[in-house]
């Protein structure tokens, strides 16, 4: 199905899937000056800012970053206090320079989840943005929305977008701006007592929120606790990504939903791991140009948890190339929760390695990637990571610094 193209896509044709590892040189130089764990290299940027700075007894998580097509910035995050989840939403108006002051969203009303795959989703179009989180301990979906203006963010009261059903838990919630400029949003639902006990589910915008079952005819269940990523399709519909179980075989799936509510899917990844049970670690879904896809997620099929990839050519119907690309590299140990942003053919991978944030790059579209680097700011390394690409290049959101010492600070990577 062809894809909404939101970005300046440049670059030479896709080389074949079956491209040998090679490492390439990166874009930013890499400092060794700073002590480095472990005798790897530290990348340390001295442009690195703080969005928020720590606060007595609470914790700052949930790092989210967006850009938009005319190169506003927005960060989010959450503070959390005796589980009470409030989510913050910062601009920037040139692309990560300057900050304006973050606002509170939530304000204590729907209190957000966050910490490891949980986070707030930011996405926005040419005319609104819209944060979406899930909420605990009441289970439900959020959206908060606010008009784009000149003015200070003023975002609307937050709206339950979930399922109706008030006893089933819902997690992980996604959303993406539709062409037609309507908002869909995503969500895993555990369905207490109910067969299958996982399911994906999806709300639209102009449909008034109402809630359809969007798995209700794939073979096996989406994974209890791995998050799931989602892209616009060019007709209304969209692509949702998540990691399967089949008999506890927990492959990559990709879901083609169309604007009418039909759904196609394809298995993505065919690495056939087994877990007894869930590996916390969902795909995410990358558009490199139309039809052009890639999928990258995390197991340990080739030993430690390693970052792999997949090409789809067509629009996600089918899915082949699956390879580590971080398995002839110097990291070592479990390698968790990858992150990925493209513009035209470069392309940006971050995950994390126990906390620590790293990124590795690729200059040519996803056929070679770069040898990986931690990454970390003047407080120490950077945690809990989410990356995007704008005008003035790739950069992170997360958290720097010892709990209760923690802040957020906006890091960029070029």
């Amino acid at each position: 199905m062809p894809l909404l193209i939101v970005s300046s896509l440049l670059g030479a044709a896709c080389a074949p899937a079956d491209v040998p590892y090679v490492v390439m040189p990166g874009p930013f130089e890499v400092a060794t000056e700073d002590e480095p764990t472990g005798g790897e290299e530290v990348f340390v940027d001295a442009a690195a800012l703080r969005l928020a700075d720590p606060v007595p007894n609470i914790l700052l998580s949930g790092g989210e970053l967006t850009f938009s097509e005319d190169g506003d910035a927005f960060a989010a995050w959450v503070a959390s206090d005796n589980g009470n989840g409030d989510v913050w939403v910062a601009r920037s108006r040139d692309g990560g320079g300057t900050w304006e002051a973050a606002v509170d969203v939530e304000s204590g009303s729907s209190p957000a989840v966050a910490g490891g795959e949980r986070r707030p989703y930011v996405v926005v179009d040419a005319a609104r943005i819209a944060v979406i989180w899930t909420s605990n301990p009441d289970p439900a979906t959020w959206i908060a929305i606010a008009p784009r203006t000149e003015g200070p963010l003023s975002f609307g009261a937050p709206q339950s977008v979930g399922t109706a059903r008030t006893d089933d838990l819902e997690d992980f919630a996604n959303g993406v701006f539709l062409s037609d400029g309507t908002l869909a949003v995503v969500t895993h639902v555990t369905v207490w007592g109910g067969s299958p006990e996982e399911a994906l589910f999806v709300t639209r915008e102009s449909d008034g929120w109402q809630a359809s079952l969007i798995t209700g005819d794939v073979p096996g269940e989406p994974c209890a606790c791995c998050a799931l990523d989602v892209l616009p399709t060019e007709d209304g519909g969209l692509l949702v990504a998540y990691r399967n179980n089949i008999d506890n075989i927990r492959d990559q799936f990709v879901l083609d939903v169309s604007a009418e509510g039909q759904v196609s899917w394809a298995q993505a990844s065919f690495t056939n791991w087994e877990i007894f049970g869930c590996p916390m670690q969902g795909p995410r879904l990358l558009e490199l140009s139309y039809g052009e896809l890639l999928l990258f997620w995390s197991d340990p099929t080739a030993g430690d948890n390693q970052i792999w990839i997949a090409r789809s050519e067509d629009g996600g119907a089918t899915w082949a190339g699956q390879r580590g690309i971080t398995a002839d590299t110097s990291v070592t140990g479990s390698q968790k929760w990858p992150r990925a942003a493209v513009s035209g053919s470069h392309i940006h991978v971050a995950f994390h390695v126990g906390a620590i944030g790293w990124t590795a790059w690729s200059n040519d579209r996803g056929v070679t990637f770069s040898e990986p680097q931690p990454v970390q700011t003047s407080d120490g390394p950077l945690e809990d990571v989410q990356l995007a690409i704008g005008p003035q290049g790739a950069a992170m959101v997360g958290s720097s610094g010892a709990w209760p010492d923690a802040a957020i600070w906006f890091t960029p990577l070029e």
